[in-house]
C-alpha cells in the first residue's frame, strides 16, 4: 500500500533489496517471523533502523527489544502522529 505519506509493504520472501538505502521517503516493512531470534536476526541485517515497532506479548516484546539495534523501539504501540 502506498500513499502520499509513505509506503507499507509486507515482506513475504525475504528480499533484502527492499531495505536498501535507495528507498526514499517513509516506509513501513511488515514481516512475519518463525521465532524471536529470527526476528532479531532479520532486523539486525538492516544497516540503519531508525525505529522498530514490535507487536508481541509483553515478555516477547521486551526480549526482542533488548537485542534489536535501533535507537527508538516501540512495543505494542504506534505514536498517534503516525
Amino acid at each position: 500500500m502506498s500513499g502520499s505519506n509513505g509506503t507499507i509493504a509486507e515482506i513475504t520472501d525475504r528480499i533484502f533489496d527492499l531495505f536498501s538505502p535507495r528507498q526514499m521517503g517513509s516506509s513501513s516493512l511488515v514481516n512475519g517471523v518463525r521465532s524471536l531470534d529470527n526476528a532479531i536476526d532479520l532486523a539486525n541485517r538492516i544497516d540503519t533502523l531508525l525505529t522498530s515497532y514490535i507487536f508481541a506479548s509483553p515478555s516477547a516484546g521486551k526480549y526482542v527489544s533488548q537485542f534489536v539495534a535501533a535507537p527508538t523501539i516501540f512495543v505494542n504501540h504506534v505514536p498517534i502522529k503516525l
